[in-house]
């Protein structure tokens, strides 16, 4: 199962008086990631489902939104494509910390056998 991911964005909806509202929501998404095909299998590109999304303040979680608005996200193409570009810069970050945290590792272990 895919772990589940965040992705903070705005939104700014026209009201029915005549403004706008911006809000900021924080939305959960689940990423699965492309395969380039095999014999017995074809391929797919890599995407991503929005599973909640919630407004924020100050970054601070504060409440469901109407389930239009979700639905709204969900079929958003742009969004979902940043959503997989998102997914995809996470994984890189995640390789290059865990590539970093094996060389301190393998430092820490030359140093202590030089000892």
């Amino acid at each position: 199962m895919a772990r589940p991911r965040t992705f903070k964005t705005s939104i700014d909806l026209s009201l029915a008086h005549g403004g706008e509202c911006e809000l900021s929501l924080l939305i959960t998404y689940e990423f699965t990631p492309g395969f380039s095909g095999s014999r017995d299998e074809p391929p797919y590109g890599a995407s991503a489902e929005i599973t909640d999304v919630r407004v924020t303040d100050a970054g601070a979680d504060v409440a469901s939104i109407a389930p239009w608005v979700t639905a709204l996200c969900q079929a958003d193409e742009g969004l979902l494509e940043c959503l997989v570009e998102d997914a995809h810069e996470q994984d890189a970050s995640d390789r290059d910390h865990a590539a970093e945290r094996r060389a301190e590792a393998d430092r820490d272990d030359r140093m202590m056998e030089g000892r």
